[in-house]
């Protein structure tokens, strides 16, 4: 491979056995193979070159987004909209959850059309507060955070109720509008935009850890990887 660095090569390396490790993770947990019963090289090889040869055992590539994502948000903010930023960010938070809630139920045999039906009637509080944990997935205090605090901002910009600002001799209200921009510059002040990306980019792997039989996969790719 001419011209190709080795960190290169380190990556290709990892995005196919992630991607392989996800075949194997659904493979186990339809109880179509037990990798307690592959004891040798050659059957987890004779194993491999079967995937990818039927829907069953199809390969499943996830595309990480969020670099991109977090770069539209920081242009947002930049340039002093911080409620259109929450609303990408809430957004962003909602598209890793349904990645996660998909991974875990892909490795239990549902169709990728029977989820997509599932999540698209559940709402991002639900997701996190029960869905999740009903998978068993434990979710850390501060996506929990990030999730609340952005979805409560999130709704009062996309739920406009357009109450207006009040000018009188007594006193001066801000109206909708005025509030959910300071509460979005508020929470951008206390959530920087790289502690976000950070948090948000380890979500997924996180949660994928707590998945058993992505777990059982991986110990498979690394007993006898080629």
């Amino acid at each position: 491979m001419s011209g190709q660095s080795q960190d290169d090569m380190f990556d290709e390396k990892e995005l196919a056995q992630r991607v392989i490790a996800l075949t194997l993770a659904r493979m186990i947990g339809t109880k179509a193979i037990d990798p307690s019963k592959i004891k040798s090289k050659k059957k987890f090889h004779q194993l491999i070159y079967q995937l990818g040869r039927s829907e069953d055992t199809s390969f499943e590539i996830h595309i990480n987004h969020i670099p991109e994502r977090i770069n539209s948000i920081r242009i947002t903010l930049e340039s002093g909209d911080p409620q259109s930023a929450i609303v990408l960010l809430h957004t962003l938070i909602e598209s890793e959850m349904n990645t996660v809630v998909r991974l875990f139920l892909r490795v239990r045999g549902f169709s990728n059309t029977t989820i997509t039906t599932a999540i698209a009637g559940i709402d991002l509080k639900s997701k996190v507060d029960v869905l999740l944990p009903v998978l068993g997935i434990q979710v850390s205090s501060r996506i929990h955070q990030l999730t609340s605090e952005s979805q409560r901002i999130r709704n009062a910009i996309v739920h406009f109720k357009a109450n207006p600002t009040l000018f009188s001799d007594v006193h001066e209200v801000a109206g909708d509008h005025e509030v959910s921009k300071l509460k979005a510059s508020e929470f951008f002040s206390r959530n920087t935009i790289l502690a976000i990306e950070r948090d948000l980019g380890r979500f997924v792997d996180d949660c994928a850890s707590q998945c058993s039989e992505i777990r059982a996969a991986h110990a498979l790719l690394e007993r006898y990887s080629v």
